[in-house]
């Protein structure tokens, strides 16, 4: 057997159990991000949708068995779904020493409403890179079908010290059906692709040259990601040319090169009192400028 003391100095080995463990915890705060917005936990909203997927009900020990729970923290997740009325717990019938669990009517549309979202995240997360997007000293990143457009306002200028939220209009495309972006119009769009950073590593977001050649920019001063970021990347968009241009679902608008910090950062972006606007954004998000001022800042 190899020495322990040895292999315990191994720097390779260190590093990665450390990529392993920031790796899979990036991934559970992508995903749990909205769940736990709306004031459940992961292990709550798993609960749920076991109930749901199995027609209403479960005795609580099957349910438990499902989710590899201890009775303390089964109970604890019942409790709390039981405060918010999504489920309701019953002695069963047939066996009084077993409880059952029913899923409300609430409960039924809290998962109705959070889980078309929550299984394109984890298809987002999980969606193998393909090997042509691998560019010698980049990764190319591609479109979504979200963009922002700015609206006609009766607000006389932008005060970046309000919300902003009502300045534009959400435009959905199909798959076949392209966006068109007018010389000088300038919209927000976003990748395709969720991007999850260690805290060890930044990115820098750049045009591809084709694209630039016909007067598209993607971005106008957002061109950096923090360590620690997690979600789809916005996309400033702005056309300098003389014509307009169609953009479509899918295509590749971007590319993505990688810097390693020579030590994992303090602080990483959304750790608690930064304040980080838009971790977990998981479409095209207005400036949230505003946030800046609301304690003086």
């Amino acid at each position: 057997m190899a020495d322990l003391s040895a292999l315990l100095q191994d720097p390779l080995a260190h590093r990665a159990l450390d990529a392993l463990v920031r790796a899979e915890t990036r991934v559970r705060r992508s995903l749990g991000h909205e769940i736990e917005r709306r004031g459940l936990s992961p292990t709550a909203f798993s609960m749920l949708v076991v109930l749901e997927s199995a027609g209403g009900s479960l005795e609580l020990r099957t349910l438990r068995h499902r989710l590899a729970l201890s009775k303390a923290n089964a109970s604890e997740v019942t409790a709390a779904l039981e405060a918010r009325d999504l489920v309701v717990r019953a002695r069963n019938p047939f066996d009084r020493r077993a409880l059952t669990l029913t899923i409300t009517e609430p409960g039924r549309r809290f998962v109705e409403d959070l889980f078309p979202g929550h299984a394109r995240r984890v298809r987002d997360a999980f969606t193998p890179l393909d090997e042509q997007d691998i560019q010698p000293a980049s990764v190319d990143v591609h479109l979504d079908r979200v963009f922002r457009v700015f609206k006609v306002s009766s607000r006389p200028y932008i005060d970046v010290r309000e919300e902003m939220d009502e300045l534009t209009e959400e435009v959905v495309i199909g798959d076949d059906r392209p966006f068109f972006i007018h010389p000088g119009e300038f919209v927000l769009a976003s990748t395709l692709q969720v991007v999850t950073l260690p805290d060890d590593i930044l990115a820098q977001v750049e045009g591809k040259s084709s694209l630039g050649r016909i007067g598209l920019l993607i971005h106008a001063t957002a061109g950096f990601v923090d360590p620690g970021w997690t979600g789809k990347l916005t996309l400033e968009l702005s056309n300098v040319a003389k014509m307009p241009i169609a953009l479509h679902f899918g295509m590749k608008i971007g590319q993505l090169s990688f810097l390693r910090m020579s030590t994992p950062v303090d602080r990483p972006y959304g750790s608690p009192g930064l304040r980080s606007k838009y971790q977990g954004q998981m479409a095209p998000t207005p400036s949230r400028a505003f946030t800046e001022f609301e304690s003086g800042e």
